[in-house]
């Protein structure tokens, strides 16, 4: 009778662990990259007079990885507001190393930034002058 007992009681402690496995088992999605075979988005100039940069397709948001300016006075902003200031500590877009003083890297300069510009929006880099730069990031569906 014991033997029973304890056999029913393995079936059922292995038929709760499996339905509690089988319900953590269910993968949670990230960002789908989008934009057809080459959702790599990659450019460079001088920035204009207007500052605009680039403005993000209607369907598709922007994730920017890398700003490289040759400017340390350069304001990132989205759709006209300020997310990423330059203040005297913080120089996002510049790598320059100047009289044995290293500028510290920053995500925007290393490529591992992620700054969503969304569907419509542009971006800009104001405060800087008439500066060269160089953006990259891919397109992912908003």
């Amino acid at each position: 009778m014991w033997k029973n007992i304890l056999a029913l009681a393995a079936l059922v402690l292995s038929v709760g662990i499996s339905t509690h496995l089988i319900g953590s088992a269910n993968a949670t999605m990230g960002p789908m990259v989008s934009g057809g075979s080459n959702p790599i988005q990659n450019f460079g100039g001088t920035i204009p007079a207007d500052f605009v940069i680039t403005t993000a397709p209607s369907d598709q948001d922007l994730i920017v990885t890398g700003i490289v300016t040759n400017s340390d006075n350069c304001n990132i902003r989205v759709g006209g507001a300020t997310m990423v200031p330059r203040n005297s500590y913080f120089a996002p877009t510049w790598l320059y190393t100047r009289g044995g003083y290293a500028m510290p890297p920053s995500m925007f300069t290393t490529g591992t930034a992620t700054l969503r510009v969304p569907s419509g929006q542009t971006l800009s880099i104001e405060d800087c002058g008439s500066t060269s730069y160089y953006v990259q990031g891919y397109l992912t569906q908003p």
